[in-house]
């Protein structure tokens, strides 16, 4: 979906606008946001199912490695902020360096919120989309040091 809408929506035009340009450069080039989105695609595809394909020996490459999937995601982030999760020593150490992992997940995924809610707003896309701005309000308000 998200390379429909980078396709469709942000046309010439539309990149004309530095701010939806920068966006869009964001959405296409945030490595960790594409990593992301990729997880969250293979769990709505497969891992949600995880159990109910063991039971019924369903053998699924996606599905069972999910959670693999989404570890690897957290070692790449750790390594990227870095947080050494070898030096966790005790559930207090974990919890901390997990929250800041998981924190940094969240401001990756607002910034991309607020992306699509600048497209809806300042694109020009039509009616509908605008209609839309109201349930969006809340992501077009953030600054980038709120994104946290």
């Amino acid at each position: 979906m998200k390379d429909r809408i980078t396709e469709i929506c942000y046309t010439s035009k539309v990149t004309q606008k530095t701010i939806l340009a920068q966006d869009l450069l964001f959405i296409n080039d945030n490595y960790f946001l594409n990593l992301i989105l990729d997880s969250l695609s293979n769990f709505g595809r497969g891992g949600r199912y995880y159990n109910l394909d063991i039971v019924t020996q369903y053998i699924s490459s996606k599905a069972d490695n999910y959670y693999r999937i989404w570890e690897k995601i957290e070692l790449k982030i750790s390594n990227h902020l870095d947080l050494d999760l070898n030096l966790i020593e005790t559930e207090d150490q974990g919890k901390e360096i997990y929250s800041q992992i998981y924190s940094y997940v969240i401001q990756i995924l607002k910034q991309f919120m607020r992306a699509l809610s600048r497209l809806l707003v300042k694109a020009n896309l039509g009616r509908l989309a605008t209609s839309y701005s109201n349930t969006f309000h809340f992501f077009l308000l953030i600054k980038d040091e709120e994104l946290g």
